[in-house]
């Protein structure tokens, strides 16, 4: 199971890479984003992708899921972790290192739920991390 989701992560980074080969320097954090998660092909249990947080050292995203995802949180750590690297690829594309600039990259993980009381609430499943000092990425669930 956990290779068949680095290879799947490997797989859409390496679409996203090649959806930025035209760029070579200076695009802007937005368009990046936009053609990292056009490229990770978005599952039917996504309702969106947003922006949280843009600073110089730090982008946030979020995956906002209509339903709990598919295989769990399995597929949550997955899908973020795939966007986390879709993102700094793209951004190394584009003539940035995240490494080098010292950036991190966040991408969380929720859905809407309704609590006991039928109160709405945000359900967090988990957030993949970009650290610079390491070059990597990581998944931490918070289910």
């Amino acid at each position: 199971m956990r290779t068949k989701k680095v290879l799947a992560a490997v797989a859409i980074a390496l679409a996203c890479v090649g959806a930025h080969a035209q760029q070579t320097s200076g695009a802007p954090d937005g368009e990046v984003v936009k053609a990292a998660v056009a490229a990770l092909a978005p599952r039917p249990e996504w309702k969106n992708v947003t922006i949280d947080r843009r600073e110089s050292n730090a982008l946030s995203l979020t995956i906002h899921y209509k339903v709990f995802p598919s295989e769990g949180l399995a597929t949550s750590e997955a899908d973020t972790e795939a966007l986390v690297v879709a993102v700094a690829q793209g951004l190394a594309k584009a003539g940035h290192s995240p490494a080098k600039e010292n950036r991190m990259i966040f991408v969380s993980a929720t859905r809407d739920v309704l609590g006991v009381t039928g109160e709405k609430r945000v359900q967090f499943l988990g957030m993949a991390i970009y650290r610079p000092d390491q070059d990597g990425v990581s998944f931490k669930p918070t289910l």
